[in-house]
């Protein structure tokens, strides 16, 4: 009778802990995520699906603990899968209808998975198998990850269709494979070796406030059948033949590897923030089985058909996800689901919307059933094709030949397959009875909608009709014939103790380039990239698709020549010397004391070289051999100016090589400068890392635009002015495309910024920030600031973090593995955090003067999101909150009193310190004559 009197209580209880799983915030929760998918392991190649001979105990108990998709769909093979998982389309929606003949190619029109999110600050991994296209532009370095170790094409050893030669031999074992963009030899066996190079990679991202997506792509069990004897041995001793061993090996091994990766979570804590999903990417691949000279069918969950089938058997496969105390445990979800819904569900996770793109997801989100399993799930129809049409080998007939062969329709009802056997999925699954004869209205309805999908991707197979690659001409091939010593490789170092300082610091032997690409009095709102509604700047909104985009980038000062010596020295003008702009007969110049990072880069073994505009001596200093010039800052070749193009940006007459006139060029200063920089990429030698200055005059003051570009704005105002920007953007895109013709954009650091902020007056935008050029309000010295690093950086990101040109020094250095000089104040800092938005620690704030700016803004300093602007005095302060406040409308000094005298107080100290470092001898009694009454505090 008690018992009785508790059951309500229990069934309460359980409704309870039911609908709080259900309310549990998933949308935006940004957990890390790692997709596990298996190569042609079908729904039953594991022992919890019933497989009688397998023993997979570690999926067995994550499957009890998941939440399972029972009705799960993928394509037949696997490019496909793979490019579905990578576009939320389907894979005849971008391009892909073989495994091979460069048919696995994904779309470049495609934002992928990892790319969308990486606009949430994900790091993103792949380890394994890739399969949608090996030449550059397709790898997965370019669509999205941060972290690569892959073998090419289909599979490790299918070396004519592209993978590396040297894995011809010794196939699964030793492996030669690529890591990022090094060609490596691996120790052991293929599935150890990823699995071991994902757990690497996540201990280290766990250390970081970013979540991450490891995608564990294998190659494993995908033939030929090969595994480690120690895997065989139980089947070998049970009587089974060779490769039905070393299959089920393969498999078993798998569940080993899985179960080493769920224990390490544990043992890190991090199975409370982790996403775990492991499915497959098509049906089994499997002959007969031989035990004892018996013949036995593979076991098959009973499923019809296997790869490449449009039956049950070749897309329904396992999908199990678990993500502990978050995800209802040991739950069905019976909708039918598929492979296209992963991208919008990862999304809506990350708490992102969907990237624009010519080619956008189309899945669902299944975020609803996971909630709630049996929530309302609308039906769908599923279009299954095992392409493969006219290979050349085993199918010779055309696309259009092929429209009813090998495809399918499925519904959560129906099942039409070859346009002509319907089955009854909801009552046979097993596909054992055709109705088609009892249902000719449904065969109609369902071939009247394959028939309109399959029309309506016909423009979207973009590699039809392509060439295959000769053996030897594929990528992986020249990549190791490049970078091979007499045959030998490094060995990939992967190991879960391993904990690197810096995940960007590279060896000696792989050191990036860099560029720095720097605009004269360019406003931060000068360019469509930040919003210009009028201005067009294709190759910037290009650079800024491909790297990080920061919002709150900052110029050193709000005039020319103290910006460009911080961005060289990492030292505040104030400290290096070049406290103001240097023309006329002043005495300062940037001196051989101070230590550039070029110099530092040039002590390494970098080819360095300047291109534009100097302003770093003043006239009497300048291509003087009694002071320094580009040489002695570390250039080994340099081309360039004192101050501003001569008489203007029209064919300027003051230009310098090696400090020879070069005498009145033919063409607009941007464009001589993109030319020269571009004609010493083509003669530098390749073997050794560059770092290169590109430093125009545009949009300073005289300005001379080239007709073209101006009569792009026929009819405004200001049409000289933004023909001169996107002059200036020409030059920028003739330097990208140079990088990209020598194969040196991956690697090369790429930054974009101006000096300072522009001229009101000649059509300049600070893109609604107060101030301009000579002001320390946000308009004078917030500046366009992007940075590309493809082989590190993730593309199309945007960084809110505060940054400022004097960090350039600091971050060059850090990425190299360079000390800075112990011997001096270094006022930046790294900005490699920042390039994946995570914040700065700065031990000296952000701090500007400006010895040209009003009397009333001369001295500003920042903290966090406060900013303290004071007078030349130092005796009258404002005070912002610039996160909230970036206009600087609604000064708080005299509202927030305890903030104030916190800023105050920093902004003293700073100054201090400076005041003592600084060669006081060419400032000290220097008076202020730019703005009428105004004068300096020293």
């Amino acid at each position: 009778m008690k018992n009785f009197l508790l059951l309500p209580f229990f069934f309460f209880f359980q409704t309870f802990i039911y609908i709080l799983g259900a309310n549990v915030k998933f949308e935006g929760s940004r957990p890390n995520i790692i997709l596990i998918l298996t190569d042609d392991q079908g729904m039953g190649d594991l022992s919890c699906m019933g497989n009688p001979i397998l023993k997979t105990p570690e999926l067995d108990k994550f499957y009890k603990k998941s939440t399972r998709f029972t009705d799960f769909h993928v394509s037949p093979t696997c490019a496909p899968t793979r490019g579905a998982l990578m576009s939320g389309r389907h894979p005849f929606e971008i391009g892909i209808s073989h495994t091979i003949r460069c048919r696995e190619r994904m779309a470049l029109q495609v934002v992928t998975l990892p790319q969308a999110l990486q606009t949430a600050g994900y790091r993103t991994g792949l380890f394994g198998k890739w399969h949608l296209g090996d030449e550059k532009e397709y790898l997965p370095q370019n669509r999205g990850f941060h972290e690569v170790l892959m073998h090419g094409a289909g599979g490790i050893g299918q070396n004519g269709l592209g993978d590396f030669e040297e894995n011809s031999e010794n196939t699964y074992f030793d492996s030669v494979l690529l890591h990022n963009k090094k060609v490596v030899k691996s120790k052991g066996f293929c599935t150890d070796v990823f699995f071991n190079h994902a757990l690497t990679w996540i201990k280290n991202e766990l250390k970081s406030e970013s979540p991450f997506f490891a995608y564990i792509s294998l190659n494993a069990p995908h033939g030929p059948m090969i595994a480690p004897d120690s895997w065989k041995r139980r089947f070998i001793e049970e009587g089974y033949d060779d490769k039905t061993a070393a299959r089920y090996g393969m498999i078993e091994n798998i569940d080993y590897n899985f179960g080493n990766l769920k224990r390490k979570l544990s043992e890190w804590k991090a199975l409370e923030k982790t996403l775990i999903i492991f499915m497959t990417d098509n049906g089994m691949s499997m002959g007969a089985i031989q035990q004892n000279g018996k013949r036995l069918l593979p076991f098959n969950a009973g499923l019809r058909g296997g790869k490449n089938s449009p039956d049950e058997g070749g897309t329904r496969v396992p999908c199990f996800w678990y993500w502990k105390d978050k995800i209802k445990e040991g739950a069905d979800i019976k909708a039918l689901t598929r492979h296209i819904d992963i991208y919008k569900t990862f999304c809506d996770l990350a708490g992102i919307e969907i990237p624009e793109s010519k080619l956008p997801p189309r899945g669902r989100s299944l975020l609803p059933l996971i909630k709630n399993p049996s929530t309302f799930w609308e039906d769908r129809q599923i279009f299954i094709h095992c392409g493969r049409w006219d290979d050349g080998r085993k199918n010779k007939l055309s696309r259009e030949e092929n429209r009813y062969r090998k495809c399918a329709i499925r519904t959560s009802r129906w099942r039409l397959v070859d346009n002509s056997k319907l089955y009854d999925i909801s009552a046979d699954p097993r596909q054992l009875k055709d109705v088609a004869k009892d249902y000719p209205e449904v065969i109609s309805d369902l071939n009247q909608k394959y028939d309109r999908w399959w029309d309506s991707t016909s423009p979207f197979l973009v590699n039809e009709g392509l060439s295959s690659v000769s053996r030897g001409d594929h990528m992986m091939h020249k990549l190791s014939l490049a970078q091979s010593k007499n045959g030998k490789f490094p060995l990939l170092q992967s190991s879960i103790q391993e904990s690197k300082k810096n995940k960007f610091v590279h060896s000696d032997k792989e050191k990036p380039n860099f560029v720095v690409f720097l605009a004269d009095d360019m406003g931060w709102g000068d360019s469509a990239t930040y919003g210009h509604s009028t201005i067009r700047t294709p190759n910037l909104d290009n650079l800024a698709s491909q790297g990080v985009k920061f919002t709150q980038f900052y110029s050193a000062s709000g005039v020319c020549s103290p910006s460009r010596s911080a961005i060289l020295t990492g030292r505040t003008p104030y400290r290096n010397g070049v406290w103001r702009h240097l023309s006329g007969m002043h005495p300062a110049y940037l001196r051989d004391s101070e230590v550039t990072y070029i110099e530092l880069l040039k002590e390494i073994g970098y080819q360095t070289c300047h291109i534009g505009k100097w302003h770093l001596s003043s006239k009497p200093q300048f291509n003087n051999p009694e002071f320094p010039s580009p040489t002695e800052h570390g250039y080994d070749y340099w081309v360039y100016t004192h101050n501003n193009a001569d008489p203007s940006h029209k064919q300027p007459e003051n230009f310098l090589r090696m400090g020879e006139p070069v005498g009145k060029v033919d063409t607009y200063s941007a464009q001589f400068v993109a030319g020269e920089a571009v004609k010493w990429l083509k003669q530098r030698n390749e073997n050794q890392p560059f770092a290169l200055s590109v430093w125009l005059h545009e949009p300073h003051t005289p300005i001379a635009t080239h007709p073209k570009f101006e009569a792009m704005y026929e009819g405004q105002k200001y049409k000289r002015y933004y023909g001169n920007i996107t002059q200036l953007d020409d030059a920028l895109g003739r330097v990208m495309n140079a990088l990209d013709k020598a194969g040196e954009t991956d690697n090369t650091v790429f930054i974009f910024t101006s000096d300072n902020g522009p001229l009101l007056n000649m059509g300049g935008s600070v893109g609604g920030l107060r101030g301009a050029k000579r002001s320390d309000h946000e308009g004078g010295i917030r500046v366009p600031g992007v940075v590309r690093w493809p082989a590190k950086i993730a593309a199309g990101t945007t960084s809110d973090i505060p940054v400022i040109g004097t960090d350039i020094f600091s971050t060059v250095l850090d990425i190299v593995g360079i000390e800075p000089p112990a011997d001096r104040t270094i006022d930046g800092v790294s900005m490699i955090p920042a390039f994946t938005g995570k914040s700065l620690e700065r031990k000296i704030p952000l701090f500007w003067r400006t010895h040209v700016s009003g009397a009333d803004n001369r001295v500003a300093l920042r903290i966090g999101d406060w900013k303290i602007v004071s007078n030349d005095t130092m005796t009258k302060f404002m005070l912002f909150d610039i996160q909230k406040d970036w206009k600087e409308k609604k000064d708080l000094a005299g509202q927030m009193p305890e903030k104030l005298e916190e800023l105050k107080k920093a902004l003293f100290e700073v100054w201090k310190n400076i005041e003592q470092e600084g060669p006081k001898e060419w400032w000290l009694n220097e008076r202020q004559k730019a703005v009428k009454g105004a004068k300096l505090n020293y």
